[in-house]
């Protein structure tokens, strides 16, 4: 039930924003692999990286960067829509260095991911279950979508539960982005 009422009120596009508690999230961890494949990057986080570490090694690969980071789901109807809304905002913001960070976890089927992922520009990465489960549970993640900006220091700067519109998501970027130039 709590599952139906999340998947209405997304899409309804009543999301719930927050801006986070500035937490550092890049210190030291071994840095996560990725392969390279034309308009988007396919990611794997090194086997054996505990838990705790997994975003942190992530992360720590765009140090000096504005993140935003899309915690979603292939099966996620809201996820999709928006994914397909933010396309031209990239187009318009990519004079920006921001980059687009992309974690889905393993009720992502993996062909089904594999699938989607070359028509949504960014960086992608699928994690075990319960790498999913440490990060929504650390940062506290109740449904997908779920957006993190993350500052070029290693601070998550806004939490996003729900798409908030591309115009919304659009300013919060520029916010971070030009407060840091």
């Amino acid at each position: 039930m709590k599952q139906i009422l999340i998947s209405m009120l997304l899409l309804a596009g009543i999301g719930q924003t927050a801006q986070a508690q500035q937490t550092d999230v890049r210190t030291e961890a071994p840095q996560a692999e990725q392969v390279v494949t034309g308009y988007y990057n396919v990611g794997e986080v090194p086997a054996g990286t505990p838990n705790e570490e997994v975003f942190r090694t992530i992360i720590r690969h765009y140090e000096g960067k504005v993140v935003l980071v899309d915690f979603w789901a292939t099966w996620c109807g809201p996820c999709r829509m928006a994914n397909r809304l933010i396309a031209p905002m990239k187009s318009e913001l990519k004079e920006k260095e921001i980059v687009y960070l992309y974690l889905t976890g393993e009720t992502s089927p993996l062909a089904t991911w594999e699938g989607m992922i070359p028509d949504i520009h960014g960086d992608h990465y699928r994690v075990t279950n319960a790498q999913w489960k440490y990060l929504c549970d650390y940062y506290q993640i109740e449904g997908v979508p779920t957006y993190l900006i993350v500052d070029r220091k290693g601070k998550i700067r806004l939490k996003q539960t729900g798409f908030p519109g591309a115009d919304k998501l659009k300013a919060a970027l520029l916010q971070v982005t030009d407060e840091e130039r």
